[in-house]
C-alpha cells in the first residue's frame, strides 16, 4: 500500500527555475510551466508531450483544474486569467488591476478564487450563448502581501495564506455570501508564522489546514478551535532545518509528503501527529533515483502524485495496493525467517547473522511499523527454521549448528534499551565494525528454555503437530519431539534420498509432508510415522510445502519455477490450473492461508507470513530477504 513510480521525464522544458503543475485526472494529462510563458501538456499514462500553448504575456504562477465544467485555468502576473478547454483554447480570458499569484476552485459554491497582491478576487463562472465569462462577485483585502496560497475544502471553507505569514478563514454567511469567518466576536484571522508561507494542503480526514513557511516549520491547525472561537490553534508544528517549499496531502496512503529547500526526496509525514515516517516508507528507495534534484512542487489526485524537481525533471507515482507498506530495519546479515505471534501481533525474526530478534508494535497508531523488543543470541551460524508452540508461549528455532532451540517468549526479559539494543534501528547489535567483523552480541539476552540435539546436520524447517514439533534437516531424516519436554520421540531415517527442503501438517488429517531437491513430496502419518503419500511432479528442487485448510490441499512450490495444488491424499489437485506459473517477480497467491518460501532473480528467498488482524490492511504479509531489510 504505498506509491510507486510510475514515469520519469527529464527536462521538460521551459525558462527560468519558477515551475508550476496542474493536473487534469479526469483528462488524464499534466500540465507544467515555466517563465517561457507556455503551457506544456502531459499524458499522465506515459508521461509523452502532447501539446504546448502560448498562453500569456507573463509569467504563469498557477494552474487549477475546474472539475465541474473539466477546464484548466491558467494565472499569469499579466494581470489576467484564462480557461482552456480539451483542445488548448482559450475560451475565456479576464483582466484584474494586479497581478495574480494562486488560485483555487470550489466545485461546493461553483465559484474561482483568486490571489493578488494584497486582495482576494471571487469569481463566479457564466455560461451564456455557449460563451464561459468570469464575473467578480466580491474582492477582500485582509492581507499585506501577496496571496501565496489559496485552500478551497470539500465542505466549502476557503483558507487565504500570504507572504505576511497571515492566514484568514472564509465561509458563507446565511444570505449565501462569503465572508469572513467569525466566532465567540473573534474573526477568523490570524498571523500564524513568522515567515511567509509558501505552500498549504489540507488534510481532509481531520478538516484540518497544513501550512509550510519560510520560517522553517509546518504547521496543523484545530478545526474545533477555528469553528468553535474562530482561531487558529496548532495540533502540532514540525520544525524543520531548511525552507518548506512544497507540500500535498497524498489522498491514496493519507500522508503529507513535503519538499524541503535543498533536500533530494519528498519528506513522509503522519498528517495526524507529525510524525515523520520516510525512513520506514518503501518509496524512500525509489527517491534516490533522483537524488541529485531538489522538489519544489509537489502535486496529487485521488490515485497519483506528480513531482516536479529544480531540474525540470517530473515524476508520476501511482498508488499500488499490493506494494510494501513499510520496511523495518535492524539485521546486519540476510534475513531468512519470520515467525509471527497470532497472540500478540509480535513477531520475530532470524538470519545470517545468527540472532533471533524479537519485534512488537510501540505505537498503536502505526501497526505497520515494528521497533525491536530484544534479541536472543545462542545458535552459532544462521538460523533460517522456527516455528511457535500452539500456545505460543516457547520460539523453537534451528539452524547451521544441528540445534534446536527453545526460547521462552512469556518471561519478564528486560527490553533492547536495557539490555544495549538500538530500538530495531539500522546497525544494531552485532553489527560490522569499521574492519568489516562482526561485533561480540553478549549484549543480547539468552532466555533458552531447552536445546534439542539430535540432528547431525542442518535443521532446514519445523512444525507443529498438536504438542509434537516435527524438524527436518539435511541429513535427510525427521525427527518428532515433544515440544513440553524437549525429549524425542521419533526418527524417520534416510525420509528422502536428498537434503529435505521443508516439512508442513495437516492437523485435519494427523500427518505431516516433507519435500526435497529429490524432487518428491511425502505424507506421512503422525501415529506410525509410515509413508501414507507421495507428491510426484515437479522437475526440479521443491523448496516449499504447505497445507491450505481452505482447499483441503496441499501447495508446493519448486525451482522448476512452478507453483502445484495436491489432493490430501498426495494425487494432483482436480483443476484445470493445479499447477502455477511463476514469472520473475509477480506471484499469483490465492489462499489466505498461505505462507511460503520462493526464489526470484531480485531476492533468493522471500518469506510471506500471515500478519495479525491489527495489521492496517486485512491481508497483508510480511517478507524478508537478502537485502537485511523486513517488509
Amino acid at each position: 500500500m504505498a506509491m510507486q513510480i510510475h514515469v520519469q521525464v527529464e527536462k521538460v522544458g521551459g525558462q527560468g527555475i519558477s515551475i508550476t503543475m496542474g493536473v487534469a485526472p479526469e483528462r488524464r494529462e499534466l500540465y507544467t510551466t515555466a517563465d517561457d510563458k507556455l503551457i506544456r501538456i502531459w499524458s499522465l499514462e506515459d508521461g509523452k508531450s502532447k501539446s504546448c500553448i502560448t498562453a500569456h504575456k507573463g509569467r504563469i504562477t498557477c494552474l487549477v483544474w475546474l472539475n465541474h465544467i473539466r477546464m484548466m485555468m491558467s494565472t499569469s502576473l499579466d494581470h489576467t486569467v484564462a480557461l482552456w478547454n480539451a483542445k488548448g483554447e482559450c475560451i475565456a480570458r479576464s483582466k484584474f488591476p494586479c497581478a495574480i499569484y494562486s488560485a483555487g476552485y470550489s466545485s461546493r459554491h461553483d465559484i474561482v478564487v483568486l490571489g493578488g497582491m494584497k486582495k482576494m478576487f471571487v469569481l463566479q463562472l457564466v455560461h451564456q450563448r455557449d460563451e464561459w465569462e468570469l464575473n467578480t462577485q466580491s474582492v477582500f483585502e485582509e492581507h499585506d502581501e501577496f496571496i501565496s496560497e489559496i485552500v478551497c475544502t470539500s465542505s466549502g471553507r476557503i483558507f487565504s495564506c500570504g507572504y505576511d505569514g497571515i492566514v484568514c478563514a472564509f465561509d458563507l454567511n446565511v444570505e449565501d455570501k462569503l465572508v469572513v469567518m467569525t466566532a465567540g466576536g473573534h474573526r477568523a484571522k490570524a498571523k500564524c508564522h513568522k515567515g511567509a508561507i509558501t505552500c498549504a494542503a489540507y488534510y481532509n480526514e481531520g478538516n484540518s489546514l497544513i501550512t509550510g513557511s519560510y520560517d522553517m516549520s509546518v504547521k496543523t491547525w484545530s478545526y474545533d478551535a477555528l469553528t468553535a472561537h474562530a482561531q487558529f490553534t496548532p495540533l502540532y508544528t514540525i520544525e524543520l532545518k531548511k525552507t518548506v517549499e512544497t507540500m500535498c496531502y497524498i489522498p491514496a496512503t493519507k500522508s503529507l509528503w513535503v519538499g524541503i529547500k535543498g533536500s533530494s526526496r519528498p519528506f513522509v509525514f503522519d498528517p495526524r501527529t507529525g510524525t515523520n515516517l520516510t525512513d520506514f516508507l518503501p518509496q524512500s528507495e525509489d527517491l534516490k533515483m533522483v537524488s541529485n534534484e531538489h522538489p519544489v512542487k509537489i502535486m496529487a489526485s485521488a490515485s497519483e502524485v506528480v513531482t516536479m524537481s529544480d531540474h525540470k525533471s517530473f515524476t508520476i507515482w501511482r498508488f499500488n495496493p499490493l506494494a510494501c507498506i513499510s520496511i523495518i530495519h535492524g539485521h546486519t546479515d540476510w534475513v531468512e525467517m519470520i515467525v509471527k505471534n497470532p497472540r500478540t501481533g509480535d513477531f520475530v525474526s532470524s538470519g545470517a547473522d545468527s540472532i533471533v530478534r524479537k519485534w512488537y508494535i510501540p505505537n498503536a497508531l502505526y501497526p505497520q511499523l515494528y521497533s525491536m523488543k530484544e534479541g536472543f543470541a545462542d545458535h552459532q551460524g544462521s538460523v533460517v527454521a522456527g516455528v511457535l508452540r500452539h500456545d505460543s508461549s516457547i520460539l523453537f528455532t534451528g539452524g547451521d549448528d544441528a540445534l534446536i532451540r527453545g526460547w521462552s517468549l512469556d518471561d519478564n526479559v528486560p527490553s533492547s534499551s536495557q539490555a544495549g539494543g538500538n530500538g530495531g534501528e539500522e546497525g544494531g547489535g552485532g553489527e560490522a565494525n569499521e574492519d568489516g567483523e562482526k561485533e561480540s552480541t553478549s549484549e543480547f539476552l539468552n532466555p533458552v528454555k531447552m536445546t534439542l540435539e539430535g540432528h547431525t546436520a542442518k535443521v532446514t524447517a519445523m512444525c507443529m503437530l498438536a504438542h509434537f514439533l516435527i524438524s527436518v534437516s539435511v541429513d535427510k531424516s525427521v525427527k518428532i519431539w515433544d515440544s513440553n519436554t524437549g525429549t524425542l520421540w521419533r526418527t524417520i531415517e534416510d525420509a528422502h534420498e536428498s537434503v529435505i527442503c521443508d516439512v508442513s501438517c495437516s492437523e485435519r488429517m494427523d500427518t505431516f509432508a516433507t519435500c526435497s531437491s529429490d524432487e518428491l513430496c511425502y505424507i506421512w502419518e503422525l501415529d506410525t510415522c509410515e509413508l501414507c503419500g507421495v507428491m510426484k511432479g515437479h522437475e526440479d528442487e521443491v523448496t516449499k510445502i504447505r497445507w491450505i485448510d481452505e482447499l483441503d490441499a496441499w501447495i508446493t512450490a519448486s525451482d522448476d519455477n512452478s507453483l502445484r495444488l495436491w489432493q490430501s491424499s498426495g494425487q494432483p489437485y482436480p483443476l484445470s490450473a493445479s499447477s502455477i506459473r511463476v514469472t520473475e517477480t509477480c506471484y499469483s497467491i490465492p489462499p489466505r492461508s498461505l505462507a511460503f518460501l520462493l526464489s526470484t532473480p531480485c531476492h533468493l528467498k522471500l518469506v510471506f507470513s500471515r500478519s495479525s488482524t491489527s495489521s492496517p490492511c486485512t491481508c497483508s504479509y510480511l517478507s524478508c530477504s537478502l537485502s537485511r531489510t523486513i517488509r
